[in-house]
C-alpha cells in the first residue's frame, strides 16, 4: 500500500518494510474466522494493554484522561471476560 497510509489490524504483524514508496506487511494469526484491517492516513488508535489482551481504540473523550480511559477499558474487558469467557487472541 502507499507509504503515506498506515495499517491497523488485530492480526500479528510479523514484518513490515517499505520499498519504492510502498509499505509491505506480513500479517499472520491462527484459527481466526475473521479479522479487522483499517487503512488510514494517520494513526488515531491508541493501544491499551490489560492483563489478558491488548485493546486498540480510537476512543475520543475530552472528559477522561488516559488513566481513566485505561480503567474504563479494563472494566469492559473484565465484564466481557466474566460474561462470555476469555478472548482467544492477543488483540
Amino acid at each position: 500500500m502507499p507509504a503515506a497510509l498506515v495499517a491497523i489490524t488485530d492480526l500479528e504483524c510479523l514484518q513490515s518494510f517499505e520499498i519504492n514508496g510502498f509499505k509491505n506487511y506480513h500479517l499472520s494469526d491462527t484459527n481466526r474466522p475473521d479479522f479487522t484491517l483499517i487503512i488510514q492516513p494517520n494513526v488515531n488508535f491508541i493501544s491499551y494493554k490489560s492483563k489478558s489482551v491488548e485493546v486498540l481504540t480510537d476512543l475520543v473523550d475530552n472528559n477522561l484522561n488516559d488513566m481513566q480511559k485505561a480503567i474504563v477499558i479494563d472494566k469492559i474487558v473484565a465484564f466481557t471476560k466474566d460474561l462470555i469467557g476469555d478472548y482467544p487472541h492477543k488483540k
